[in-house]
């Protein structure tokens, strides 16, 4: 890659450094899972978002004006998160930390106002946020939840066998 060409991470995972390639991937799925929750109530309620984006669906699903909560400014917080992971010079893949460590507190910080995380909760500061900000836009919309999205309670969905003959490692 040439230095200052734009490169995708979402889309060139080869892009992505070893180290930083989970992290990637829970910011793009707890992103496309909230992202999902927003689409669901906007088919719902035959809502026109303006574009076909993140941050237009979030507008649209808050101008709606049945709700004003912490989990709007969660979401804007969680979008900018994964704009940093996406929209990356190539000469700064190697920095992703730098440009998202600091996005990642703040959003973190942003839900701990909110919320009381306990002892129980053994999961990271990041995947605790995400579920958080994933559970309370299903409360708050009143839609119905995808075990998909998050598994059920206590457990973890299989992957299709179809996908897990090539995603899954030899037994």
């Amino acid at each position: 890659m040439s230095t200052g060409t734009k490169i995708h991470l979402g889309t060139i995972s080869m892009g992505i450094p070893l180290i930083y390639r989970d992290v990637v991937s829970k910011i793009f799925s707890y992103h496309l899972a909230t992202e999902a929750t927003l689409a669901k109530y906007i088919e719902k309620h035959s809502l026109k978002p303006k574009k076909n984006q993140f941050s237009s669906r979030l507008i649209s699903v808050e101008e709606r004006g049945e709700f004003s909560d912490w989990v709007i400014e969660a979401c804007r917080k969680l979008n900018r998160v994964r704009n940093k992971c996406v929209h990356i010079e190539s000469a700064e893949y190697q920095n992703i930390n730098i440009r998202i460590a600091a996005l990642v507190e703040e959003l973190v910080l942003h839900v701990s106002q909110y919320n009381v995380r306990h002892e129980k909760h053994k999961m990271s500061n990041f995947d605790w946020a995400c579920t958080l900000i994933y559970q309370r836009l299903y409360e708050l919309l009143e839609l119905e939840y995808d075990p998909l999205i998050l598994g059920e309670i206590g457990s973890k969905p299989k992957l299709p066998s179809s996908l897990a003959v090539h995603f899954l490692p030899l037994s």
